[in-house]
Formats: C-alpha cells, structure tokens, sequence
C-alpha cells in the first residue's frame, strides 16, 4: 500500500470517558508532506501565527493517516489552490475530529504517532527498498 511491500503501520488506543478506540495510522503519501507545506507555508510567522500553522500541518497530517481506513475523511484541495481553500479544509477537518470525540490533546497523540510512523517508514524505505 502507497509504494511499501508491506506498509508500516502503528495502532494509537485512546481513552475518554471509560470508552476506547483504536486507531490505525498509515504512512503518508510522499508527496504529502511537500505539497503541504506549499499549502500552508510558514512565511515570516512568528507566536502565534506560526503555531496555527503547525496546528493546521498536524491535523491535514492526521486526517491523510487516517484516510485509509475512516470513512468520512473529505479529500484535501488541490495542491495549487488558494490558502484560504486549505484553512476551509482544515476547519472542516478539525469539526469532524471534534464530533468524533476527539480533544487536542489526543489529536496532539495521533500527530506525534504520524511523526514516528514517519521514521519508520522512511528507514524501512531506506533498507527494505519500496518493491519498486
């Protein structure tokens, strides 16, 4: 799956309320990360602004994780269109993770697990080949 022999994967379990569930992150596209930061750029940005940049990174990060096994994941704009088209998609995307239960804080867990997952598909790239 996305150009791996067999796709790393990592499972996060999240807990609220005495309810469980567990999630399954996928590695991302290899050119997601690029494209995204095109999308939002950083610019000069500084406190706060930069961190509502990173902010909307991580969760366009988590959504495109998570694409492959939770339905209802709306398919993220173009990579040329405006910023204001990817802050709509964002808000979208930050609405349907807060209707699912899902806090900062456990959103902040998914991010980081992406960042590991991340790694590890990029060593497995680099000793296990991509089956190409």
């Amino acid at each position: 799956m996305r150009g791996f022999t067999t796709s790393p994967t990592r499972q996060v379990t999240l807990t609220a309320g005495g309810e469980s569930i567990t999630y399954t992150l996928y590695p991302l596209p290899v050119l997601f990360m690029p494209m995204l930061r095109a999308a939002i750029p950083e610019g000069d940005l500084t406190g706060a602004d930069r961190s509502m940049v990173y902010e909307q990174r991580a969760i366009a990060m988590v959504a495109e994780s998570l694409r492959p096994t939770e339905d209802g994941i709306p398919p993220h704009p173009d990579p040329a269109a405006a910023l204001d088209a990817w802050r709509l998609y964002v808000d979208e995307l930050a609405q349907l993770f807060q209707a699912a239960g899902l806090t900062v804080a456990m959103l902040n867990r998914l991010c980081f697990a992406v960042d590991e997952l991340e790694k590890v598909s990029g060593e497995v790239l680099e000793t296990v080949g991509n089956g190409s």
